[in-house]
């Protein structure tokens, strides 16, 4: 079977749009969301309700919690200042702009999910198992990753929020971080998503999008956002 990961949309419509077109090239069976659906691009009506109507299972990521239940900060680990400062704009332009629908969908979002798929055991999280704000990164120690799937009884463990996508072949199973989909930190402005087989054996890899980044620039430009968010997208630094 055939599975998509996509994470940390970010509320970049024609990125996911992108990831979207590739994914039904690669005639996926099934598509999940590993969260953070809004902040810092300026489409965050037009992704929430992109990925209801594809109907999406989809779990919450700490920006979706805290647009969701009107937190004031994201729970993100700002590296200064600045780029809390930057943060804070983006979550109070997103919250300014979301339609009370939307709000109670980000906010009924669950904080896992759980599957099992040929035979293989799936737990679906935004940070960690441990935290829905924790980064595993991929010079995260191995055998804290191991722990985790030990502790919480998987085989294959799935993430986002660190915007670095990786995948680590185990003693215990599979680790998956499916990047993102509209807010790459990973050198390139290419989106990127995790694509998975699952059967006797399961085999993943991590795939890269190009997409309109001048599009996303643009709409940045014009809703008023800061244009440090523009250059980030451009260089594939966010």
């Amino acid at each position: 079977m055939r599975l998509a990961f996509i994470s940390d949309i970010h509320a970049n419509l024609p990125a996911l749009q992108a990831v979207w077109a590739d994914i039904e090239r690669q005639q996926c069976q099934q598509v999940y969301c590993l969260g953070d659906l809004v902040g810092y691009a300026p489409f965050v009506n037009q992704v929430i309700e992109f990925v209801r109507e594809k109907a999406i299972p989809c779990i919450q990521g700490n920006y979706d919690d805290a647009v969701g239940h009107y937190r004031l900060l994201c729970g993100c680990d700002f590296a200064d200042d600045r780029a809390r400062e930057l943060g804070e704009k983006s979550l109070a332009f997103t919250q300014q702009v979301i339609t009370a629908e939307n709000r109670a969908f980000l906010a009924a979002l669950p904080a896992q999910l759980r599957f099992t798929i040929q035979g293989w055991d799936f737990l679906l999280v935004h940070g960690s198992p441990l935290r829905q704000n924790e980064y595993l990164h991929p010079n995260t120690p191995e055998h804290y990753l191991n722990n985790l799937l030990e502790q919480f009884a998987c085989q294959v463990l799935v993430c986002g929020h660190t915007h670095l996508p990786f995948i680590k072949n185990l003693p215990a199973g599979l680790i998956i971080n499916a990047g993102s989909a509209g807010k790459p930190k990973h050198g390139s402005p290419a989106a990127t998503y995790v694509l998975l087989e699952a059967g006797e054996e399961i085999q993943g890899r991590v795939v890269e999008v190009p997409y309109d980044v001048a599009a996303t620039v643009q709409a940045i430009k014009e809703a008023g956002l800061p244009e440090e968010f523009a250059r980030l997208l451009e260089t594939g630094n966010g």
